[in-house]
Formats: C-alpha cells, sequence, structure tokens
C-alpha cells in the first residue's frame, strides 16, 4: 500500500505544480486582458477626441461653406444689379442717338429751307 500512496502523492504533488504552473498562465492572462481593456480604453477615448475634433472642424467647414454661398448671393445680386444699371444706361444713349440723329435732320431740313428762301430774297 505504501507504493499506491507514494504514487499517488507524487501524482498529487505533479496535479499541485500543474495548478500552480496554470494559476500563473491564468495569472498572466489575466494582467494581459487589463493591458488590453486599458488600452482600449484610451483607443476608445481618442476615437472620441478624434471624432469631436473632425466633427468640429465639419461645422468650422460648413460654416464657411455657407459664408461663401451668402457672399455669391451678394455678389451675384450686385452683378445683377450693376447689369440692370448698364443696360438702361444703354438704351438711354440708343433713345439719345435716336434723339440727336431726329434734331440733326431737322437742322438739315431747316438749313436748306433758309438756304433756298435765302437764295430767294
Amino acid at each position: 500500500m505504501a507504493m499506491n500512496e507514494d504514487r499517488v502523492l507524487a501524482e498529487l504533488t505533479a496535479i499541485r505544480g500543474d495548478m500552480t504552473a496554470m494559476r500563473a498562465d491564468v495569472s498572466g492572462l489575466l494582467s494581459r486582458t487589463e493591458a488590453l481593456e486599458s488600452r482600449m480604453d484610451r483607443l476608445q477615448t481618442e476615437h472620441l477626441k478624434t471624432r469631436t475634433d473632425i466633427m468640429a472642424r465639419i461645422d468650422r467647414l460648413s460654416d464657411v461653406v455657407t459664408a461663401l454661398r451668402e457672399d455669391m448671393r451678394v455678389t451675384s445680386a450686385a452683378t445683377d444689379s450693376q447689369r440692370r444699371v448698364h443696360e438702361h444706361t444703354r438704351e438711354e444713349l440708343r433713345d439719345q442717338a435716336e434723339i440727336v440723329m431726329l434734331l440733326r435732320r431737322q437742322v438739315m431740313s431747316l438749313n436748306e429751307r433758309v438756304t433756298a428762301l435765302e437764295g430767294k430774297v
């Protein structure tokens, strides 16, 4: 029986050694898991910060685009206004050119009549 007991004790000692090694492995795994969780927390924090920064940048760019659009509308309206003024001025010049042409014809007609009257006198 002593031999069986020695053998059982040897097996138990081996099992204890295996369990100690397994505990060390589990402890190492726990440490690595905690380190991974810590790194995940840092990554998540950095991700949120980066996302917030990107969203803020998008907001600023959106504001710039909105301001540019408003500037373009104002510039377009001013350009349209100046174009209308230019077209109106052009029409006035055409009208005045026509009046000048009619007055010139009248003056030439009157000049011919005066010349004819002078010739009769």
